[in-house]
């Protein structure tokens, strides 16, 4: 009987199982009127819609101040849409309003503190491991601080610890038909320790005076991830705080304004344009001949087109020229990102009919000239 379905509690194990079909399935069977603002919260956020999810959640927290769920959802809401800020902002706030709730929201906090690179809360939470059980993020909390030590003995064992942890969720889903994909996350998170542990974990390795880059592996690295918006920015924000130990310097500074480039880059084709223009805003002052391109892609999907035509017009002519001082490698790669910056323009200027034949035309003719050795072009 239909009726006597708790379709709550379906809903509950569902999403806990990750189960998309089931969960679409209950979602459906349910009446809308039946629907509660945390149930339409739930099932927005297990389908990856954060906007109507955290739009659901604070609904829910403005009718309930003291609903704990509902802050949390909200919270998670904020973390996986990549507004860290705001997160730990409001996770203050409720611990200055509900101080009880501290352990609820313990795990969240430490994940804001190590994107964030706020190490007195991630110092905090090592203090704390005598006496709690650390969370997943509590424990890589413990790694980085232990490396901004140059503990490599407490950095070799806080790492171990993590690595159990995600290794504990792998051995739980290894039996289920979709195992992969269940365990997915907890693979990316070996990933992500496996990069710290060759950064920071060897014993030739010359501490935190001097970074040695690794674009290439990072890079082909990244490319094996699966399309997940949430996935790639963890790796991205981990890479930043990593980055971020070592004194400043023109290879850091470039690997930074790299990792918030590509960070840009996945929000925009996740379709979250906020998340995208703020991580922009962190390369703006570095001169990344991608960012131009970049800007004017973002412009293009918001529905700007005559401004990102514009845009990437005057970019070209300002950003793009023959420098003395590059290497035949360095005119190689920005002959090359200066030829995908005028076939997109020819692209723009043709689906739109902004100018004339014989303009893109022109376009075309200089894709083929700057790359000539380019499929695409």
């Amino acid at each position: 009987d239909p009726s006597s379905i708790d379709y709550s509690f379906a809903q509950k194990v569902y999403i806990g199982l990750e189960d998309a079909d089931g969960i679409a399935g209950v979602f459906a069977a349910r009446k809308d009127g039946a629907l509660s603002l945390l149930d339409k919260a739930m099932y927005h956020e297990s389908t990856g819609d954060f906007p109507s999810a955290r739009a659901c959640f604070e609904s829910s927290t403005q009718q309930d101040r003291d609903n704990m769920v509902a802050h949390q959802g909200y919270l998670r809401c904020l973390l996986n849409s990549n507004m860290v800020v705001h997160a730990s902002d409001r996770m203050n706030g409720l611990l200055a309003e509900h101080p009880a709730w501290s352990a609820d929201v313990t795990g969240m906090r430490h994940e804001a503190a190590w994107r964030l690179s706020k190490w007195d809360v991630m110092h905090t939470n090592t203090q704390l491991h005598s006496s709690s059980l650390p969370s997943r993020d509590g424990l890589l909390c413990g790694a980085l601080v232990a490396a901004k030590r140059s503990d490599l003995s407490g950095f070799s064992s806080m790492l171990s610890w993590c690595r159990q942890e995600a290794m504990s969720t792998v051995a739980l889903t290894c039996h289920e038909s979709d195992a992969y994909q269940h365990s997915y996350p907890a693979i990316v998170r070996l990933h992500m320790l496996e990069e710290l542990q060759q950064q920071l974990g060897s014993t030739t390795y010359p501490g935190l005076d001097t970074f040695i880059p690794c674009r290439r592996y990072w890079e082909d690295a990244l490319e094996l991830v699966q399309d997940s918006y949430h996935l790639k920015e963890s790796i991205l924000c981990l890479r930043r705080t990593l980055l971020a130990m070592f004194p400043s310097s023109e290879v850091v500074e470039r690997e930074l304004s790299r990792a918030w480039l590509l960070s840009a880059q996945a929000a925009r084709r996740a379709g979250s344009s906020v998340a995208a223009y703020s991580s922009l805003v962190n390369v703006q002052s570095v001169q990344v001949p991608e960012v131009c391109l970049e800007k004017s892609l973002l412009l293009w999907e918001q529905g700007h087109y005559q401004q990102a035509v514009l845009d990437l017009q005057r970019d070209i002519n300002y950003h793009w020229g023959t420098d003395p001082a590059e290497t035949q490698s360095q005119v190689a790669k920005n002959n090359a990102v200066q030829a995908r910056a005028l076939l997109q323009l020819g692209c723009w200027m043709e689906e739109k009919s902004l100018y004339g034949c014989d303009t893109v035309l022109k376009q075309y003719e200089e894709v083929v000239k700057l790359h000539p050795d380019w499929s695409d072009g």
